[in-house]
């Protein structure tokens, strides 16, 4: 049976498909100890380019804060990539578990949760400036049956 570190390395190697120029994330969701999707970040539609050279309006910015303007970005998050892909292959993503080498942002929470993922399990950290948007975040990640760092269980409250 593999365990979290396992999953959290096959995420690793999806992250190096990533064509992001800041940062590159992988994703995989599992469902009865079987890969049923992965998915990287960056702009899928161009695989061949990264996100500047497409045109990311945030991307460009050399300023830009960590969990915020995405409505002004072309890329796709990992989780993102990873949960539209099940849904182009028809496959159902109820119960499921989320693997990110990266704590998923607040869209992708909401996302994950909408798809019937019921545990996200990542391996690095980070969170928002902004106390609102932390504390939203903290709210949806409560939601589910287990949100964890590596082995480690993330306190909900």
């Amino acid at each position: 049976m593999l365990e979290h570190q396992d999953y959290l390395e096959v995420a690793e190697q999806a992250s190096k498909k990533s064509n992001c120029v800041s940062r590159q994330v992988g994703c995989v969701i599992v469902r009865d100890f079987s890969v049923i999707s992965t998915g990287w970040n960056g702009v899928a539609f161009l695989p061949e380019t990264n996100c500047v050279d497409a045109g990311c309006p945030r991307c460009k910015m050399p300023n830009r804060v960590t969990g915020i303007g995405y409505d002004r970005c072309i890329c796709i998050h990992a989780e993102q990539f990873a949960i539209a892909k099940a849904a182009k292959d028809g496959v159902s993503l109820d119960g499921a578990t989320l693997y990110a080498t990266l704590r998923p942002c607040i869209t992708c929470l909401a996302n994950t949760l909408a798809a019937g993922i019921v545990r996200v399990v990542y391996s690095a950290d980070w969170v928002y400036e902004d106390a609102e948007l932390e504390c939203a975040h903290k709210r949806l990640r409560a939601q589910f049956v287990e949100f964890i760092r590596d082995d480690v269980v993330v306190p909900r409250s």
